[in-house]
């Protein structure tokens, strides 16, 4: 599945995953010590357990992360125990642009830290630790102008909800994801403002091995100009199949039609071929490229990433 690297959710304009707003504190706290009671358990079933009651390692979920791809998961981290995705490399390179502007930038070890807090909701963080974007704009006959940004991005601290299906064998689930994108990037690199994502991926089983992923996503972005907000719509569709007859490979392609309120502001869709391998049940890495097919949209994002839990 997917996540907030979009790779990176959160590329430069917003921040993935997309990583992403109505969980609130007091959901948080009450969830990191009250189980959930649902009559007996049975065999799989991790309710009861909470972050300071971690689930028995004999009861683990089998991992799922946020990344690769255009979709997230609907699926928490188990009460107690750590996941951590990272976004090793990811570039970006855009040059399909009304004014010719050529826009390449890099992203190094953009990471989100998960901890499961009960059986059906996760603590999200997403810290971007190494940015760098350059933009060059042709300001006349063999000139161009640059503007550039180096360092640290926006960190993103959310929650994840699993509505249902973290303990039917991952085969179907629906989750809601909320995220607050707080302005720490370094000059450049951000618009300096704060903005909201909420996410709702379902997953469910489709004839021949394969599935599917249906995640729509609304946000709250700054204006341009800084002057109140605007609405951003998503809506990815994903569609993946074990490779090679394994349930250990896994490729996926996945489309992303992104729509914004702003009416300065045009389509940003996106198709997102990936792969991911589960090297062992605690360690996956994964790859892919997302590729623009709308003018307004990056042409390219190659990325390579690593997940694992404890």
């Amino acid at each position: 599945m997917t996540a907030p690297d979009d790779q990176d959710r959160s590329r430069y304009r917003k921040a993935g995953p997309s990583a992403r707003i109505g969980f609130g504190a007091g959901l948080l706290a009450m969830s990191a010590f009250v189980p959930v009671i649902d009559g007996p358990a049975w065999a799989g079933d991790s309710s009861g357990y909470t972050l300071f009651n971690p689930t028995p390692d004999s009861k683990l979920r089998g991992m799922s992360t946020d990344r690769p791809g255009a979709a997230a998961s609907p699926f928490t981290v188990d009460a107690g125990h750590v996941q951590v995705e990272t976004g090793l490399w990811s570039y970006s390179w855009d040059h399909w642009t009304p004014d010719a502007s050529l826009t390449r930038s890099q992203m190094l070890f953009s990471t989100n830290v998960k901890l499961g807090l009960n059986d059906w909701a996760d603590l999200d963080v997403i810290i971007p630790a190494s940015n760098s974007l350059v933009t060059r704009t042709p300001a006349g006959p063999g000139q161009s102008s640059r503007m550039s940004g180096q360092g640290f991005g926006d960190v993103q601290i959310g929650a994840k909800v699993n509505v249902f299906g973290n303990d039917a064998g991952e085969t179907e689930g629906l989750g809601l994801l909320g995220y607050v994108k707080v302005p720490t990037a370094a000059s450049g690199l951000g618009n300096g403002t704060v903005e909201f994502t909420l996410l709702a991926p379902f997953t469910f089983g489709l004839p021949a091995g394969f599935s599917a992923t249906v995640q729509p996503e609304v946000g709250l972005l700054r204006n341009d100009q800084k002057q109140g907000y605007h609405g951003d719509y998503q809506l990815a569709v994903e569609i993946g199949h074990p490779v090679f007859g394994t349930d250990t490979l896994t490729g996926q392609v996945g489309l992303t039609l992104d729509r914004e309120g702003d009416h300065n502001s045009a389509e940003q869709d996106t198709i997102a071929p990936a792969l991911q391998w589960l090297i062992t049940p605690a360690l996956q890495v994964d790859g892919g490229v997302t590729i623009g097919i709308a003018r307004a949209a990056t042409d390219w994002n190659p990325y390579v990433g690593l997940s694992f839990r404890y």
